[in-house]
This record gives C-alpha cells, sequence and structure tokens, in this order.
C-alpha cells in the first residue's frame, strides 16, 4: 500500500491492513466492501484546526473506529500497534493520533511530469463528472435548521459524503464564514460598508498546499467537526427597507469544497498546491443563526418614563403662550411593541391646532464613511385634531389631549447592534404641530431606542418538546385616541431616570419666519 502525504494511494483496503490517518480523519471510505464511521473528537486533530491547538501536542485523546454492520463478519483478528514516521497507529479499533510527517514517495510511470522528487502522476480523469462519482454530499449540524445559537456555543456536525465509484481529488475544505453588509441610499447616493467576523477553514482530506492527490474509493465518509462560535458576533440580520433603501444583511454559514487538480489534465510541474487555483468540483453551503440574549431590564432606565414640557410663544401680547406636553411610558421598546405618545396641548382660546403630525424616524450612520441618513417608517396625520382631543377650557385658555399609538412591526432593525461596527441605528417620535392664525409651526422630536423582537422558546433550548412562545401580539394600527381619564400614566409623573437626553424642538413663525432651536435636559434615553 503506498502512501503519500498521509493519504492512501490504493484503490483498495484489506482488513489487516493498516488505515493511515489524515489530519484525524480515515481517507480510505471502503473496506473490502464494507462502510465505516469515524467517532470521538481528539483534541487538536478532529477539530479541523478551529480550535487553538497544535498537532504535536501530547497527551491525546483516543479517537474511536466504529464500523457498521456489513463491514466485517468478524472483527480484526490479531489486534497490534504499528510505528510509522511522526504518527501511531492502533489497529485494534483505538487510534491516537500526534503529528504526521509521512515521507512522500514518488511513482514514475510513462506520463508522469517533472524529473525531482515529489512530483504526482499524470491524472486522466474528468472532474466534470464528480456529479456521477458521489450520490450525497452534504454539511449536517447536530441541531436543526432554525437553531438559534448563541455566541460563545459550540456549533458541531459532520460532514458526510457518499461516493459510488472512485474519485481522485486534492482536498476536502470546510469553511466556517461570517459576513456583514450595509448599505444606505441618501438622495440617490449609495453608500456600503462590508466587515467579517468569522472566518475559518481547514482541510478535512488532503491538503490545498499538498501537490499529491488522494483516491476516493465507493464508501461513505462522515467527517465530524466541532467549532466554538466567538462571543462577541452580532446576531443574524436580514434587514431590507426598499422605500429608502437601508439594508442590512448579517449572515453565517458553512461551506464545504470538493476541490481537485488546477487543470482537468495535469498537477502543474514544480509547483506549490498554494499557489494554484483549485477546481471546485463539488460545494456545498450550509447556513445558521445567530442569536444575541436582549433582555430589557439589564438596560439602565429602559422601563422609566419620559416626559417633555415646551412652551412657545405665537403671537405678541398677553395670552399668547403655548405650552405643549408630551409623554411616553419608557424609553426602550421592543420590536413589535406599541409606541403610546400622550400629548397635551395648552392654547390662548381663540387660537387652533390645525393640524398634528405624528411619525417614527430612524436614523442611521455610517460608521466608516460618518454618511448619515434618516428614514420615516410610521407616519400618521390627523388634520381635524378637535375630532379626537378630549377639551377642557379655563381662563381663555383651551386644553386639548390626545394619545397616539405607532404600532411597530416585529421585523424593525434594532438600536442594540452589538458586535456590528458597520452602522449605527437610533429611532425618535416626532410630532408636528401646526397652529391656525399664523401661529406657525412646531416640532418635537423625542429620541428612544427599539430592541429586538422577543423570541419564542425553542424545545432544543430547554427539556421540553413544544416550542413556547414567550407572547402573542394582536394586530394593531396606529391610530389617534381622545385620552382617557383611566389612563395608566400621567405626564405629571415625570420621570425616574438620573441621566439625559436631548428632545430636540424647532418653532416656526410663519409671520416673521424666526427659527429657533434649543435643546432641554430632562431624563435619558437611549
Amino acid at each position: 500500500m503506498n502512501k503519500a502525504n498521509g493519504h492512501v494511494k490504493s484503490n483498495t483496503l484489506t482488513p489487516t491492513q493498516t488505515r493511515a490517518v489524515v489530519n484525524g480523519f480515515i481517507s480510505q471510505g471502503r473496506v473490502s466492501g464494507g462502510k465505516y464511521l469515524v467517532t470521538g473528537t481528539p483534541q487538536g486533530v478532529a477539530n479541523l484546526g478551529f480550535e487553538n491547538t497544535s498537532d504535536n501536542q501530547s497527551p491525546t485523546r483516543p479517537r474511536h473506529l466504529s464500523y457498521t454492520d456489513d463491514l466485517f463478519e468478524s472483527p480484526l483478528s490479531k489486534p497490534r500497534t504499528r510505528h510509522n514516521r511522526g504518527h501511531l497507529v492502533a489497529s485494534n479499533g483505538t487510534l491516537k493520533f500526534s503529528k504526521l510527517t509521512l515521507a512522500r514517495k514518488h511513482h514514475p510511470s510513462s506520463s508522469s511530469h517533472g524529473h525531482g522528487h515529489g512530483h504526482a502522476t499524470h491524472s486522466h480523469r474528468h472532474h466534470d463528472a464528480a456529479n456521477n462519482l458521489v450520490s450525497y454530499f452534504d454539511i449536517e449540524l447536530n441541531h436543526s435548521h432554525d437553531y438559534q445559537y448563541r455566541p460563545g456555543e459550540e456549533l458541531a456536525g459532520n460532514v458526510v459524503m457518499d461516493v459510488s465509484r472512485n474519485l481522485e481529488i486534492r482536498f476536502l475544505e470546510l469553511m466556517i464564514i461570517g459576513l456583514g453588509n450595509a448599505t444606505i441610499t441618501k438622495s440617490g447616493k449609495l453608500s456600503t460598508q462590508r466587515e467579517s467576523y468569522i472566518y475559518k477553514k481547514t482541510c478535512v482530506i488532503g491538503s490545498n498546499e499538498s501537490k499529491y492527490t488522494s483516491v476516493l474509493t465507493p464508501g461513505k465518509y462522515v467527517s465530524n467537526f466541532r467549532f466554538r462560535l466567538p462571543k462577541d458576533i452580532p446576531t443574524t440580520t436580514d434587514y431590507s427597507e426598499y422605500r429608502s433603501g437601508l439594508r442590512l444583511d448579517i449572515t453565517y454559514f458553512l461551506k464545504a469544497r470538493l476541490c481537485g487538480d488546477p487543470s482537468s489534465t495535469s498537477i502543474y510541474s514544480g509547483m506549490s498546491g498554494g499557489n494554484a487555483k483549485f477546481k471546485s468540483l463539488l460545494s456545498k453551503r450550509r447556513p445558521f443563526n445567530v442569536l444575541r440574549p436582549f433582555d430589557i431590564n439589564m438596560l439602565p432606565d429602559g422601563n422609566n418614563s419620559i416626559s417633555h414640557t415646551e412652551e412657545v410663544v405665537l403671537s405678541c401680547g398677553n395670552n399668547s403662550t403655548a405650552t405643549i406636553q408630551m409623554g411616553l411610558d419608557r424609553s426602550v421598546f421592543m420590536a413589535g411593541d406599541n409606541i403610546r405618545l400622550q400629548l397635551s396641548a395648552t392654547i390662548p382660546s381663540k387660537r387652533k391646532i390645525l393640524e398634528i403630525t405624528c411619525s417614527l424616524q430612524q436614523h442611521v450612520t455610517m460608521k466608516s464613511s460618518g454618511h448619515r441618513a434618516t428614514y420615516s417608517l410610521i407616519e400618521l396625520h390627523n388634520k381635524n385634531p378637535e375630532s379626537t382631543a378630549v377639551v377642557t377650557t379655563e381662563k381663555h385658555m383651551s386644553t386639548s389631549s390626545y394619545d397616539v399609538i405607532l404600532s411597530t412591526n416585529t421585523a424593525m432593525l434594532s438600536s442594540f447592534l452589538f458586535g456590528c461596527h458597520m452602522v449605527k441605528v437610533t429611532y425618535s417620535v416626532k410630532t408636528v404641530l401646526k397652529f391656525s392664525s399664523s401661529g406657525g409651526k412646531l416640532s418635537i422630536a423625542i429620541p428612544i431606542a427599539i430592541g429586538p423582537c422577543a423570541e419564542p422558546i425553542y424545545s432544543e433550548k430547554s427539556a421540553i418538546k413544544k416550542a413556547v412562545p414567550v407572547f402573542n401580539r394582536s394586530l394593531r394600527f396606529p391610530c389617534f385616541t381622545p385620552t382617557r381619564n383611566s389612563s395608566s400614566y400621567s405626564l405629571e409623573q415625570g420621570s425616574q431616570s438620573s441621566r439625559n437626553i436631548h428632545v430636540v424642538s424647532k418653532y416656526t413663525s410663519s409671520s416673521i419666519g424666526r427659527c429657533f432651536t434649543c435643546c432641554f435636559t430632562g431624563i435619558d434615553g437611549i
């Protein structure tokens, strides 16, 4: 039996022959007509190079070779241990590994290329027929496709391949990749930023730096892998706002590639395999999801209410000052929640509020370029405020109260993009009031934060087989409603927060065209 760089070069293997091990994996798929599976995970070998371990560390854990029922009629008759250069193989079913440094052998033939030691023989295999030679090729994870991995959790599974006929390959490569892409559009200008969160790869069979090929005989190949996800990676995100042009895509996936020679006829003579562009015979991509846990109760002042009072002079003279009070029951909302805004306007009786517009504004900043864009996600117009207001009159002043409900959806982009360094996302509730009799227009923007939608507890995260949803939300629609006396939140309650937010207001007088901008320091928001 010939070996080259640790790979078995023969097409058949008898039960009494010793199997060569490459990177912790058996390089032959069929032994005397039977199939085998490789189980166990010795540290530094079968982790596929994803851990910070070395191949020659000592001691190493045993790796067990278990066979299917159709492998042999009887077990190996003479258990023995054989020492080769750089590795130890025990034929009693338990394998211990150290660094493989097998000598490369050159077998000259009439079709060989090159004259020096270490060159491989000419290959006449047409790699385009790989689909016909491999009946099954896939990446199987230990969890279901909808499983939500946590940062720092272990990702484990198998690379499975059924070979129906002899197949000559260079290597089988496994990659774990996490990528992010952000795009925003403003005034027709496109700004894009990308970043990488994970990029790990290793060769399951063979090597991309070797000049030699491996022959896979018919059989089933199962190679297990384990990889611990980094703790600082962001949540899987697929967000698109086509009306505004904002897109944020954060994806994670595994990719297995079965590669052949750089050319369809021969291996480049005298060229290192690492410098050649190998031909991809088969490839498989398996996405997986990452979800960072989020708890609103862990945010300082996240559940505290917000209140703001604004006074503006509508005209010269006495009794011409309007007082606007606004309140939110908290400063951080979850995607899918109702944002309830309480609005109270006290104005001179001779004036009216002609129109009220409330909107939820999304502010996106591209961190690298500083490019900024603001999008209006939800917008409500009330052109007849008196019909939906609770009005009280006292001493030439009338007070109108409103409840405004802005209904968010569960797919909204979170303000808390931990681990993502491409964009910064903030939100604000903006209210615009238009007064009669040339009273002008007042706009007030209160900053808020929106967290990710509360996810159900999946069966694989608990001992219960059935999924247990956190809660179910009914359908909601944005609306203006009169303020009721039974309201659970009062504007006079104020805020419990010890930190500060900046409420930005702007008043434009239609008579003289003056614009005043001020920032009021009150309570905290995110």
